[in-house]
């Protein structure tokens, strides 16, 4: 048989939550969003979550290029795409910490295979993308609600209160035309990275000029 390529979609969210324990206490400001000035706090990322989260996203990764490459050094030919994430591949990720350390992990994986594959003519390149408006931003219905209501809960754990539409909207300011990309111009830069011959060994991050980084959640402005 053949294989032509390889998309590696491998993933897992992993948890919401700190790197660190923090303890349970008060935030006036919480009643606007949650009617309640008592946070329960976090006992921070545990170690089963570090590891399941590496092994779906990384692990996982290196064992499915592993099982396509025989046929792709007899070919000698071949192209793997890498599915990352801008936020940890390129931008520190709160509440986070799992998927963002295993997702910039994912991109040195594919820098050290692109170095050692293209001898035998195989190419291996990233696509990291920021946020991308589709349904998982907009979400479809009560029991999948949109990724900013989520992110709000997280934030709120560890006493920060803002609002889903407030995360929202400082995510689209931090774009400079403020509009997120589209998931038909995410499959476009796909294409490209897999059909052009003159890519590899490299990582698009196709988040439309977002910011590198941003502020901690407690200085933002209460949404």
């Amino acid at each position: 048989g053949r294989i032509d390529g390889v998309f590696v979609n491998a993933a897992g969210t992993g948890p919401t939550a700190p790197v660190v324990r923090v303890p349970p206490g008060r935030n006036s400001k919480l009643k606007r969003f949650t009617g309640r000035e008592e946070y329960p706090g976090s006992p921070g990322v545990k170690v089963d979550d570090w590891k399941a989260t590496f092994d779906s996203n990384l692990l996982a990764a290196q064992l499915l290029v592993r099982e396509a490459l025989p046929y792709m050094k007899d070919q000698g030919e071949g192209w793997i795409l890498f599915n990352a994430s801008f936020f940890g591949g390129h931008r520190s990720y709160p509440l986070r910490g799992p998927y963002a350390t295993a997702k910039r992990s994912l991109i040195e994986l594919s820098k050290l295979l692109a170095f050692d594959l293209a001898p035998h003519g195989i190419r291996v390149n990233t696509i990291a993308p920021g946020p991308v408006w589709g349904t998982r931003l907009k979400g479809t219905n009560e029991y999948r609600p949109k990724l900013y209501v989520k992110r709000a809960e997280g934030y709120w754990q560890i006493g920060v209160s803002v609002s889903p539409d407030y995360i929202e909207a400082k995510t689209l300011s931090e774009i400079p035309d403020g509009r997120m990309p589209t998931e038909a111009e995410i499959a476009w830069s796909m294409a490209m990275l897999t059909a052009d011959p003159a890519f590899n060994g490299q990582t698009w991050y196709t988040a439309k000029g977002l910011r590198f980084e941003q502020e901690p959640p407690e200085t933002w402005a209460l949404g």
